[in-house]
């Protein structure tokens, strides 16, 4: 019942995730966010002894809650500083171009559709000086 809840909101949240066009391509997100919050709440719902099924007492959720929204809090914290101070030694993301390519194409020779070819050869002839940089790295 838990793993077929959790493979539910995995679909639903991969897919507005997607609609919203946030840069997600591992599904980190819905993975340990969405899935790891109902595992949480899970867990206060069907332990037991202990649960909401069993006992009809809603201490345990409150607790499992409580923990979420700790965890939750923690987590925002600790990346926003993260990223806060990447992006102040601005390292934290790549040059325009490599955004439109896609780092696949320059770091393993891969990329997910042809039309990333064109995008390159359309690149290299609009602005050589910046990819003979690219290519330097």
């Amino acid at each position: 019942m838990i793993g077929a809840v959790a493979s539910v909101c995995f679909l639903i949240s991969k897919r507005l995730i997607n609609r919203m066009e946030i840069d997600d391509p591992l599904n980190i997100v819905s993975i340990h966010l969405i899935c790891g919050f109902w595992g949480l709440i899970a867990a206060g719902i069907f332990q037991e002894n202990t649960g909401l099924i069993d006992t009809g007492s809603s201490d345990r959720l409150i607790v499992q809650l409580i923990g979420a929204a700790s965890i939750f809090g923690m987590s925002l914290l600790v990346a926003g500083c993260l990223f806060y101070i990447l992006s102040q030694l601005k390292i934290l993301r790549v040059g325009e171009i490599l955004e439109v390519v896609g780092l696949d194409y320059f770091e393993i020779s891969l990329t997910d559709r042809d039309d990333h070819i064109e995008l390159l050869d359309r690149s290299f002839l609009i602005n050589q000086s910046k990819m003979r940089r690219i290519e330097q790295l």
